[in-house]
């Protein structure tokens, strides 16, 4: 089985189940949140998860994360997740239920650029996402649930898939699918 197959009907309706299940967590912990990555992709463009993506991405402030990380792993725990905790302060959260879809909660941490120009990173990478797309407030629908999620929307998706983001793109190479500048390239000397 590939990383990459289409996943079923019953696979997608248990992904959406999680999901809502984690914003209520991260609601419950009180962590602001935003939908990221390919479910915001698919949630934009295709009104529903992209079929082949094998996972969830969600991001939140490092400095939230690391503030209310004990609140949060105990919501997730009540709602039947499994939790990984950040290790070696890269500040990512994985959860999984039982069959379900991974979910990776990313702290990002503020950051400037080579040039200067504020963004937020991932400590675990060096992906990083600018600051004017983490204003809260803005929301998208997904398999009847509200998320909130980067704004304004298309730029965040031009900003990490490039010009092309409206055209799917089936693989699990980053290389492939993400653009240099969501990639970290800016961070590069």
């Amino acid at each position: 089985m590939t990383k990459t197959r289409i996943r079923s009907e019953a696979e997608l309706t248990r992904r959406g189940r999680d999901l809502k299940r984690v914003r209520d967590a991260l609601n419950e912990a009180g962590i602001d949140y935003w939908l990221a990555s390919g479910a915001l992709l698919g949630a934009y463009r295709d009104g529903d998860f992209i079929p082949w993506d094998w996972d969830v991405e969600i991001d939140v402030r490092q400095e939230d994360l690391e503030a209310n990380l004990t609140a949060l792993v105990s919501a997730l725990a009540t709602r039947r997740f499994s939790v990984r905790p950040p290790r070696d302060r890269k500040w990512r959260v994985g959860c999984r239920r039982r069959n379900g879809t991974p979910i990776g909660i990313w702290g990002f941490a503020l950051q400037n650029d080579v040039d200067g120009t504020p963004h937020r990173r991932k400590l675990v990478s060096p992906l990083n996402v600018p600051v004017e797309f983490w204003q809260t407030g803005t929301f998208i629908e997904l398999r009847g649930q509200q998320y909130q999620c980067h704004a304004p929307v298309e730029d965040y998706l031009r900003w990490t898939y490039g010009p092309d983001w409206r055209t799917p793109i089936r693989s699990d190479k980053h290389s492939e699918y993400l653009s240099a500048g969501f990639r970290g390239d800016r961070f590069k000397e």
